[in-house]
């Protein structure tokens, strides 16, 4: 199977003003990331150093001026664990290739009623080229189907700050 997580779209609060951004929960667990336009695709099913595929937007000076700054796609290839870094521009045109011999994709769907759109076209586009293949059926999951047990496996590090927010919550009351 494979994965593909979205970020959360941004909510405009009004007219220019946006609401605080927040991250899809998953997403920023995998990558630290917390940028509105972002998707990681991990495919199991595909070769090793081909798997983990971050897309990402480019880097726009211009436009950072007004948001704020972004990462981009060279610094995204950097990023311990990722095969691979795209624009963001191209993850529904190389989706239906990345998933092609998976037996199954996890995805939210609701986070973003365009984005379900284009992932429901590139699943059609996958069906299609695979029809001859052992696994063109490709059935959808929940990602808290595998990706909720993740987030319980924690490094010592991790254990340390859990342990040291514990303690301060504790004097507070």
């Amino acid at each position: 199977r494979c994965m593909l997580l979205c970020a959360q779209p941004t909510a405009v609060r009004n007219s220019s003003v946006g609401h605080s951004y927040r991250q899809e929960s998953y997403l920023y667990y995998l990558t630290g990331l917390n940028e509105s336009q972002c998707a990681l695709f991990i495919g199991a099913h595909r070769e090793l150093g081909d798997q983990v595929h971050l897309f990402i937007q480019q880097k726009d000076f211009e436009r950072e001026r007004w948001v704020g700054r972004v990462m981009g796609v060279d610094a995204a290839r950097k990023i311990a664990g990722v095969d691979a870094a795209h624009p963001i521009e191209s993850l529904w045109s190389m989706l239906p290739e990345l998933m092609l011999d998976s037996e199954g994709v996890h995805y939210r769907f609701g986070l973003d009623p365009d984005g379900d759109r284009q992932f429901i076209q590139a699943r059609q586009v996958r069906i299609k080229k695979s029809k001859k293949r052992a696994h063109y059926k490709l059935p959808v999951f929940d990602p808290d189907e595998i990706a909720s047990a993740q987030r319980h496996i924690k490094t010592a590090a991790e254990v340390t700050r859990h342990k040291k927010a514990a303690e301060v919550t504790a004097k507070a009351f």
